[in-house]
């Protein structure tokens, strides 16, 4: 039985809910592969995990998205709620991703040493039923919006394998006698070594106790993704798990008499181990931003396979962790991530293919011999920024530190191909880094780009675009030089932020000509008025999304041309991609027409090159994305002139420190401006706005004259009051009003007990209060102030003003208490000969309003008492209706105000 061999068999789940939850546990995952009906078991540094080769697609047998929403628990008991549910447990947080986790499942012990092929084929069905039973679960689960089961991708590293032999100097910073080399020895002069920055090196893991390595070596920004721990050293039964050893040379070797220098010998390097083992998107996700506010860098000398057939990049979670550093990492200004173009030139690859390398958000870096030449092994792209050194075809290899296991001596004179190219560049980025700590991942574009010189030029087919940049599907802008970025680097000013602008064709279904000389020709035009209510005057990127049907996908061969005339091979024409799969929403991408105007007719032009005229291609809809900021095309080459003017080295020194400013505003918007026509709108929306404050205090200044008067009485009388409260008038009066209220608005206690039992033994004068008393109370109700001016009074009168309010406000009461609320309102006096028609009128309103089938009567009569902040704030309106309903004069309502009850 299965069970008797198997100790546990890890399960992933992604776990999106509406916030996020903490990480508070981690598991070590078992691979175990297996491939349809005959599994095979492959293990990994005593490790195993399953993985299902059904039609010759690798799926991670556990691996499952989930998204959950709409639930009222806390989320940490909502993703521990889904777990046990579904078998499953909840093991942690995937990067910095906003809500997605991992889970796992566990099934039954074993070892690896009595784990074979037979235990997995002859259990086959055993796993398939477990799969199928959670899915069932998570299928059925009130949380589970959705789920799906992970792929596993192919990653190469960027290695070519050479015999070439080996020379004891690294040419490729100290090459005097060509020149070919990145110049940076004079950047050291002046204290640039990379000090004060740490660049992670994403690979096979690093074998940090070299001693070109342990100096520099950041425990703090390293992790093993694979093993999932804080040690990244490699794997040592794999032969070539020396890849991410000698990359992190090239970027930080010490300068210690032993083998190698780095580019920034005084930077960090940490090692982030993710090569060594199954790659999933989830992986790469958590790779992208481990350590994310201690590693500045990231070099990435891996992408899809380079067979000159494969379209891949990026998934639905490593791109949200792209994103997601270039937003936050480095405090806000940004991750920088360097990544190889890759090394299928002998395949005529094309690295727009690769999602890595064709990214906005990624420092793509191609190779150059030691003569400057093109490999045999480099790729093109429309999409290259750069290109740094390696190795040619019997030039030689790259001089960097190795780790000491399989008989290697820790250090090595044969690093090859594009993965040797991307860590030199990394490590000037790091001097960059130095000169200008504030230096955002869009400013790193745009100094590489103004700083690159051309190489190859007879070869390299370089075209200069509007402003005045060359570019070469080859080499990018050219070879990056450290003098040159540094210096630039030193009085660079921050670029305005990122804003796009997208046109979409929706579905269109358009059939593509056959022959190379009947390209399918689209043409859109961008209106200057259009794209100015973008604030996008300056293009950087520009991309294009296709969807094309196709018997045979690398037939294709798809253009685009900018306004002013740049040519742009978007996707390549590729012999060995016979795949019919076509391409479904690919975006393609462009840096040729960098720095020119976007305004203007753009052409897209697809040609299908295949010679099987039964295999008819469609285009069924295409996506124009501009990026680009709002500065403008002059200011663009007025930043250009401040960078040549660098170059002579005056602003190296020390005494020379650049202010920075602050990090960018995350939150803003950079990708889509308010149009133009939403600029209007709100504009006349403030225009009203002000007109309307104009006219209302217009209106205040010379309308109510009769309202300003009264007010003025008011305070008069107020004051008044005040004065006869503290004894300035030596009569002595008698009302009902037991004590004053002073002119600030403090509230005082109106009314002293007044109870209704009382009325019957009341002397004349005594009577004559009373009258003037009820005259006041249901004048009020009548005024719709009553309720927001008493404070709580006490026994009967409590009965009294719940009874007003009923009878005044709540017409639900019975119509013959109604009846009797409105003679006792209509009395303007009261006599002892009317007492008990008062109470009588009392008692029934008091009565109606405690036994009313209308639950809402009662309330109103029972329990809406107003308060004293009430009657505060009211004070004005209250004695407005004194005035308004009374014929005395201003000293006797000052009188009455300030007296006291007998």
């Amino acid at each position: 039985m299965f069970i008797h061999y198997v100790n546990r068999f890890l399960l992933r789940l992604l776990v999106i809910s509406k916030r996020q939850r903490d990480a508070d546990s981690r598991r070590t995952q078992l691979p175990v592969y297996f491939s349809g009906t005959n599994p095979y078991l492959i293990t990994t540094a005593g490790e195993l995990t399953i993985i299902d080769m059904h039609n010759g697609v690798k799926t991670l047998f556990g691996n499952i998205y989930i998204h959950s929403e709409g639930q009222t628990e806390s989320d940490r008991n909502l993703a521990r709620k889904i777990a046990p549910e579904c078998n499953l447990t909840f093991l942690g947080h995937i990067g910095h991703l906003k809500n997605i986790y991992l889970f796992g499942h566990a099934l039954s012990e074993y070892t690896e040493q009595n784990t074979t092929h037979q235990f997995i084929n002859a259990d086959f069905k055993t796993l398939k039923s477990v799969i199928d039973d959670i899915e069932t679960k998570l299928d059925n689960h009130d949380n589970v919006v959705w789920f799906h089961r992970e792929k596993v991708f192919s990653r190469e590293k960027r290695r070519i394998q050479f015999s070439d032999p080996a020379y004891n100097q690294q040419w490729h910073l100290n090459n005097y006698a060509s020149g070919m080399d990145i110049n940076v020895t004079g950047v050291w002069e002046h204290n640039i070594t990379g000090l004060g920055i740490t660049v992670a090196v994403l690979d096979d893991g690093l074998e940090w106790t070299n001693k070109d390595i342990t100096e520099n070596y950041s425990k703090e920004g390293s992790y093993d993704l694979n093993s999932n721990d804080d040690d990244p050293m490699p794997n040592g039964r794999v032969a070539n798990n020396h890849h991410g050893t000698r990359c992190a040379g090239e970027i930080a070797a010490v300068v210690n008499n032993y083998c190698a220098v780095g580019v920034a010998y005084k930077a960090k390097v940490s090692g982030i181990r993710i090569l060594d083992g199954p790659m999933t998107d989830s992986l790469e996700a958590k790779g992208f931003n481990e350590r994310i506010q201690i590693n500045d860098i990231y070099s990435c000398s891996w992408g899809p396979d380079d067979d000159g057939k494969t379209v891949d990049g990026p998934h639905f979670l490593a791109a949200k962790a792209i994103r997601y550093g270039i937003d936050f990492g480095r405090k806000g200004y940004g991750s920088i991530y360097v990544v190889a173009s890759g090394n299928g030139g002998r395949f005529y690859d094309n690295c727009n293919y690769d999602g890595y390398a064709n990214s906005i958000y990624t420092v793509t870096i191609g190779a150059v011999d030691e003569h400057g030449n093109m490999p045999y092994y480099a790729e093109e792209c429309a999409s290259m920024l750069a290109v740094t050194f390696s190795s040619g075809m019997g030039t030689r290899s790259i001089v960097t530190t190795d780790w000491n296991k399989h008989g290697a001596s820790g250090c090595t004179y044969s690093h090859t191909g594009t993965s040797a190219s991307a860590p030199i560049a990394a490590g000037m980025v790091a001097l960059m880094l130095q000169a200008r700590p504030c230096l955002t991942w869009r400013d790193v574009q745009y100094i590489i780009i103004m700083t690159a010189q051309k190489v190859d030029i007879d070869l390299a087919h370089w075209q200069k675009n509007k402003a005045g940049l060359y570019h070469s599907h080859k080499h990018g802008f050219g070879l990056m030089k450290a003098w040159r970025l540094v210096n630039a680097a030193r009085v660079w000013e921050p670029v305005p932020w990122l804003t796009s602008y997208m046109h979409s064709s929706g579905d269109i279904n358009v059939q593509i000509p056959k022959g190379v000389n009947k390209p399918l020709i689209i043409k859109y035009k961008v209106s200057k008025a259009e794209i100015e209510g973008f604030d996008l005057f300056t293009l950087e990127n520009a991309q294009l999304a296709v969807t094309i049907t196709h018997g045979t996908r690398g037939d294709l061969e798809t253009v685009l041309l900018c306004p002013s005339g740049t040519r742009s091979i978007m996707g390549a024409y590729r012999m060995y991609d016979r795949s019919d799969k076509g391409l479904s929403d690919w975006t393609f991408n462009t840096v040729r027409c960098w720095g020119e105007s976007p305004v203007g007719e753009w052409v897209i032009k697809i040609t299908d090159k295949g010679r099987d005229m039964s295999s008819i291609g469609y285009l069924k809809r295409w996506k124009l994305r501009l990026f680009g900021t709002s500065m403008s095309t002059d200011m663009f080459q007025q930043r250009r002139s401040i960078i040549e003017e660098a170059m002579s080295g005056q602003y190296l020194n020390q005494s020379y420190i650049p202010e920075c400013q602050a990090p960018p505003n995350t939150a803003k918007p950079d990708s889509t401006a308010m149009s133009e026509k939403t600029l209007k709108i709100l504009t006349l929306a403030s225009a009203f706005c002000v007109v309307l404050a104009i006219y209302q205090s217009f209106e205040y200044m010379f309308c109510y004259n009769e309202e300003k008067k009264l007010v003025s009485r008011m305070r008069q009388v107020y004051t008044r009051a005040q004065q006869l409260s503290q004894g300035n008038d030596p009569s002595e009066t008698t009302g009902l009003l037991s004590s004053a209220q002073d002119t600030t608005g403090s509230s005082n206690e109106l009314w002293e007990e007044y109870p209704m039992q009382d009325l019957s033994s009341s002397t004349s004068e005594e009577q004559a209060d009373r009258d003037q008393f009820f005259n006041l109370r249901v004048a009020l109700p009548q005024q719709g102030v009553y309720t927001e001016r008493h404070s709580s009074l006490q026994n009967g009168n409590n009965e009294i003003q719940s009874d007003l309010h009923v009878a005044a406000t709540d017409g639900t009461c019975h119509s013959s208490a109604r009846a009797r609320s409105d003679n006792l309102e209509e009395r303007e006096s009261f006599t002892s000969n009317d007492t008990n028609h008062i109470e009588t009128d009392l008692s029934s309103i008091h009565k109606c309003a405690n036994h009313s089938e209308n639950p809402h009567t009662t309330h109103c009569a029972i329990n809406r008492l107003p308060t004293i902040s009430d009657a505060s704030n009211n004070e004005n309106v209250i004695y407005s209706e004194v005035l308004l309903n009374s014929s005395h004069s201003d000293e006797e309502h000052a009188h009455l105000i300030s007296s006291k009850s007998t």
